[in-house]
């Protein structure tokens, strides 16, 4: 169905109103979105706008005690980082001028603790994050 609604936009141009819970299945399909609770806009804009990235980092490494080693490691080499489900969010912007890259920092530092480093991609908002920003859907 979500396909049909991206269709519909991008071959024929014609705009298409969907209501949905599912914010994330939006996201993909959606050249516009605004954005609702309780009957009071909280923000309307194109839809790329609403995924800016944040200036973070995700990080997800395997081993023992991968996060807690992590963050520890990266805490010594000065890289601010907190964990996020089964990932770190690291601090990309907090970086002094002429320090090391904080991309080679993260794996260096997984490197030397014997970890795997699995992923390490910019962390972007999301539509829910609206959401959190105005205190929540009520």
């Amino acid at each position: 169905m979500l396909g049909l609604i991206q269709r519909i936009g991008h071959d024929f141009g014609i705009s298409v109103i969907v209501t949905s819970h599912l914010l994330g299945e939006l996201e993909r399909v959606s050249d516009q979105v605004v954005v609702l609770d309780g009957g009071r806009l909280l923000r309307a804009s194109r839809t790329g706008d609403f995924l800016d990235a944040t200036g973070a980092l995700l990080v997800e490494v395997l081993g023992d005690n991968a996060q807690e080693r992590m963050l520890v490691g990266l805490a010594a080499a000065g890289v601010s980082a907190g964990p996020r489900g089964s990932m770190l969010t690291v601090d990309a912007t907090a970086a002094e001028p002429g320090a090391p890259d904080v991309h080679d920092l993260i794996r260096d530092t997984a490197g030397d603790l014997g970890l795997g480093l699995v992923r390490l991609q910019a962390d972007h908002r999301r539509i829910e994050d609206v959401f959190a920003d105005a205190g929540g859907p009520r």
